[in-house]
């Protein structure tokens, strides 16, 4: 039975029919004393006088019958007053802990409207980077200004991808917490959000220092050593300073490729080759990377420990996100049996969470490391670079406003289960 939000439940049958016949003892037992009255009266008062006494009487039986039942109502109301409501959040929650499937008719909460469901969510998340257009469109922009002045000069091209990517973060950051108080807009994110965007992004990304750390056991003295090429110094000093000599004839977009061949090479070969050769080495490199992962070639103890930490922190890592994010603290997303917890008390949701991640940088890999080469040689060197640049952008900006926005969306319609508040 439905009735006014943070009024108590109405009182059950049995105790309206006790108070109702209790009242009827009462107005019986009155009513026979009047009349007892009434016959005493005929045998000792005149017929007028007795008419007169009797219509008082009866007046009087008809006020105190009123008085009586107002009195039922109070006490009824006293009782409803008095016992707490039904918390049927917590029915909900027990009934529905696994988060896929809301009680019938929505979670209740205390009598109000039911909070979404995470479906009905959903094309809201989608369809945010249209809606906020703008918004997308300059972050965009930045994205590929900053990949158009790593070509330029790649050391202030580097200061400005990490800006960038800054701005990136305090963007998703606003997202997230709009999400998650219902909010839904797209609002410029604030400079004070900045640093605190930045670090709990660094402490989500701890979750994948294990994989990292293993991994570079598993490389060895080669991973340090000054003397070999496909080492992390060589590889750095290639990103900073892609051609040694600048005599060399280089196109538009060729610092950029020997940048990306230093990412994904096995060994870094001269720098002195041909753009078209180097996106066809930066190809090549990439799909051999992604069928070493896949197929576990050549990995041996520490190898497939390290994928099996990567595992484990990409498992987490939005969820890491998403508690730091709504409970402003970066211990949050560090705290792994709360994120273990809050993980396993969504699976179905949170596996959509997953797999929409996974889709977004795999995306992101595959523009980056497979389009420059196609797009050079359809549109030339110029006009590839900066549609590479633009679509990097693009991709980056937007993908990331729609991983944002689900993962207010997963805290919005999973609040009670999640229990953060």
């Amino acid at each position: 039975m439905s009735h006014a939000p943070g009024a108590g439940p109405l009182p059950s049958r049995e105790e309206l029919s006790a108070d109702q016949s209790f009242a009827g003892l009462i107005l019986g037992t009155f009513k026979e004393r009047i009349e007892g009255a009434k016959e005493r009266a005929k045998d000792k008062a005149p017929a007028k006088a007795d008419t007169g006494s009797t219509a008082r009487s009866a007046s009087g039986i008809h006020a105190f019958e009123r008085t009586l039942q107002a009195s039922v109502r109070q006490n009824q109301r006293r009782k409803r007053r008095e016992k707490p409501p039904v918390d049927q959040t917590l029915i909900g929650a027990s009934k529905h802990i696994d988060g896929n499937a809301p009680a019938p008719g929505g979670v209740v909460t205390g009598g109000g409207p039911p909070d979404p469901t995470f479906a009905s969510l959903l094309p809201g998340a989608l369809t945010l980077p249209f809606r906020g257009a703008p918004l997308a469109i300059v972050h965009a922009v930045i994205v590929t200004l900053a990949l158009l002045l790593l070509e330029l000069s790649p050391p202030l091209g580097l200061v400005a991808c990490f800006l960038a990517l800054l701005e990136l973060f305090s963007l998703r950051t606003k997202l997230i917490r709009d999400a998650c108080a219902g909010r839904d807009r797209v609002a410029w994110p604030e400079v004070s959000e900045l640093a605190g965007s930045a670090a709990i992004a660094g402490a989500a990304s701890l979750l994948l220092a294990p994989a990292l750390v293993v991994a570079l056991l598993g490389w060895g003295s080669g991973a340090v050593a000054p003397s070999s090429q496909g080492s992390l110094v060589a590889r750095a000093k290639r990103i900073a300073k892609p051609v040694a000599d600048p005599k060399l004839q280089r196109s538009f977009g060729q610092n950029t490729l020997l940048s990306l061949e230093a990412l994904v090479a096995s060994e870094l070969p001269a720098p002195d080759r041909k753009p078209a050769k180097i996106a066809e080495s930066v190809q090549r490199s990439f799909l051999a990377r992604v069928r070493q992962l896949g197929t576990l070639e050549g990995a041996g103890g520490l190898g497939l420990a390290a994928r099996a930490l990567f595992l484990v922190g990409f498992l987490l890592f939005p969820m890491a996100v998403l508690a730091a994010t709504r409970l402003r603290s970066v211990y949050a997303a560090l705290y792994v049996p709360i994120v273990v917890r809050s993980s396993l008390l969504t699976p179905g949701t949170y596996l959509l969470i997953l797999l929409s991640w996974a889709v977004y940088w795999a995306s992101v890999a595959a523009i980056v490391f497979l389009l420059p080469g196609v797009l050079r040689a359809q549109l030339g060197a110029g006009a590839g670079h900066l549609a590479w640049a633009g679509l990097v952008g693009l991709q980056v900006a937007g993908g990331g406003m729609v991983l944002a926005s689900l993962l207010g969306r997963l805290y919005r319609s999973r609040q009670l289960i999640l229990g953060w508040d």
